[in-house]
């Protein structure tokens, strides 16, 4: 039996092809909040503010439970909607729903971008557009905490739009540019990016006149309905057609975007590299920019990514300093070179990778007060002055088993045989590495240069807790060294705090809860409340631990091997 689940309009799920009657409104939004955050934990806390905006009644627990067992009875398979750890997940599979589907074609659509094949860069984007019906989840009541993440998708959505405009006109089909600016227009009237599209595509289109026309009617749209006037990018255009210059931001077809500093597509980061490039874009000088998260969740590629993405977007200067082996306070001869001076006085911006301590990154907004800052680092360096912090989380399980898939069927590596057990196995193994890059880059490796027989040897050897992290080990790299540079942090800091945060780490790897609230880590520590609380909040920050709602902190199982293997007692 095949389902499909849709948001990309009315709320829908399919079975063979015959849409199924959902119910009641609150099991729609049940629903429908799952399938925002697929295959991961939602978390109770979360599930009453998006069914009673934050209050809700004294039978919350019991309501939940009734319409998550209507929609189990939906969707009927018994293990399709997990329950685990006071929440739900819901499982959902490749291909089963239209927005992973939108977001994969759009990732497609700016990979050919950027290697410059406009044309098929077009297609996948008209392929990623065709998957919307209508507004997200249009048929529902919204409550005020579901809002921003479906708001989110519809934003997703204008900015796919914007990206096949920009396509066609890199491939010179003006006339069609012009047929789908006009469409977005009408979507979004007070977006002034699709406005200044439009002209665009109506100026190389020959019909500057239009073009003109378009603007005046986009300074009444914008002056009616927000009461502001154009700025800055649609009053140039405006000159600029006036003047009859060429309008800026309009490329030549046979100019395409500068390749990729980085190999590979990124998975499941369409959200996190949008909101990093356009905070990249504008970001001001002086101004700080911190990507953090935990131990292999990808923060360096998907800031290299980003940095392209920006550089496309307008002409800069960049650099990027890798401090991996550095240890604080920064060394000078390494970070402190000067960026080549080309003349023309380019915004420029410094990509910090791999900090660990906020003294590495002040020398550098001493030495360049006029270029802006990118740092990734596990800590969100709450410290530094005109920052803005953006976390970054696990993968989806969807794009985890495909960047697992595309490393095991790309060279050197081994084809697949895509199998319905095979594909069952790289579920496994996705879920083993707990959906990080680094771990899923290990995995693929390993499988393919040492000799475990087979696919199933390899995961046999995975799960077992024994050798889980030696399995995610090759030559120099390993997942273990990685999270030692986090306790390493704690370590040389030497507080009290750090202390306390250390002890605690410790002792929770010598036993085999998940789940930690401040009273359960006070016990460990036999302590008070007080020192409990701020041992697991100095963890969380570290990444050691993530939040799941209330106060209420998850320890992943990788993390809770390496703790295990810092101490002698209860050998596995």
């Amino acid at each position: 039996m095949s389902i499909r689940f849709s948001l990309l309009g009315p709320v829908q799920v399919k079975r063979d092809g015959r849409e199924c009657r959902i119910g009641s409104a609150k099991v729609r939004v049940l629903l429908t909040a799952l399938l925002l955050e697929p295959n991961q934990l939602v978390s109770l806390q979360r599930l009453f503010g998006v069914l009673w905006d934050g209050e809700p009644p004294a039978s919350a627990i019991a309501n939940v439970r009734t319409y998550a067992s209507r929609l189990r009875k939906l969707l009927d398979h018994q293990d399709r909607l997990v329950t685990k750890y006071g929440g739900y997940a819901l499982r959902i599979e490749e291909g089963e729903l239209d927005v992973a589907d939108f977001r994969e074609a759009a990732a497609k659509g700016r990979l050919a971008v950027r290697a410059g094949a406009a044309g098929q860069a077009a297609g996948h984007f008209r392929k990623a557009l065709a998957r919307w019906r209508g507004e997200p989840a249009e048929d529902l009541a919204i409550t005020w905490t579901l809002r921003p993440s479906l708001d989110a998708l519809a934003d997703q959505r204008c900015q796919v739009m914007e990206e096949l405009i920009e396509a066609l006109l890199l491939t010179g089909d003006f006339r069609l540019a012009v047929s789908h600016a006009y469409d977005a227009v009408s979507l979004r009237p007070t977006r002034e990016r699709f406005w200044a599209l439009l002209m665009r595509a109506r100026h190389q289109a020959g019909d500057s006149l239009g073009a003109l026309s378009d603007y005046r009617q986009a300074r009444k749209v914008l002056g009616d309905e927000l009461g502001v006037g154009p700025g800055p990018e649609l009053v140039a255009l405006h000159r600029a057609i006036l003047n009859g210059e060429a309008p800026l931001g309009v490329r030549s077809p046979a100019t395409p975007l500068p390749p990729p500093i980085v190999g590979g597509p990124l998975y499941g980061r369409e959200a996190e590299l949008a909101e990093l490039t356009s905070m990249l874009v504008g970001a001001e000088p002086g101004e700080a920019i911190v990507l953090h998260g935990a131990v292999g969740v990808g923060k360096s590629e998907l800031a290299r990514h980003a940095l392209l993405a920006a550089a496309a977007d307008r002409p800069l200067q960049f650099r990027l300093i890798d401090l991996a082996c550095n240890a604080p306070p920064m060394r000078e001869e390494r970070a402190l070179a000067p960026l080549h001076d080309d003349g023309e006085g380019l915004p420029q911006l410094i990509l910090l990778d791999n900090i660990t301590d906020i003294r590495q990154v002040r020398p550098v907004q001493a030495a360049y007060p006029s270029a802006a800052i990118a740092v990734t680092s596990r800590s969100p360096l709450a410290g530094l002055s005109r920052s803005r912090h953006l976390a970054i989380h696990r993968l989806p399980a969807a794009a985890s088993v495909a960047l697992l898939t595309a490393l095991l069927t790309s060279a050197p590596f081994p084809t697949l045989e895509r199998s319905g057990h095979e594909r069952a196995l790289l579920h496994q193994i996705a879920d083993l590495c707990e959906h990080l890059p680094l771990a899923l880059h290990l995995a693929a490796r390993n499988i393919a240069v040492r000799r475990y027989g087979s696919l199933h040897g390899y995961v046999r050897l995975l799960a077992d807790p024994r050798y889980r992290l030696d399995m995610l080990t090759c030559d120099d790299l390993s997942l273990r060294d990685e999270l030692r540079g986090g306790l390493t942090q704690i370590e040389q800091n030497g507080s009290a705090l750090d202390t306390a945060a250390r002890s605690l780490l410790l002792r929770m790897g010598q036993g085999s809860l998940a789940l930690y609230s401040p009273s359960r880590a006070a016990h460990l520590l036999d302590a008070d409340l007080a020192y409990g609380t701020a041992a697991l909040w100095r963890l969380a920050e570290l990444w050691f631990l993530e939040p799941i709602g209330g106060e209420h902190y998850r320890l992943s199982e990788l993390t809770r091997l390496f703790a295990r293997e810092l101490t002698p007692l209860n050998p596995l």
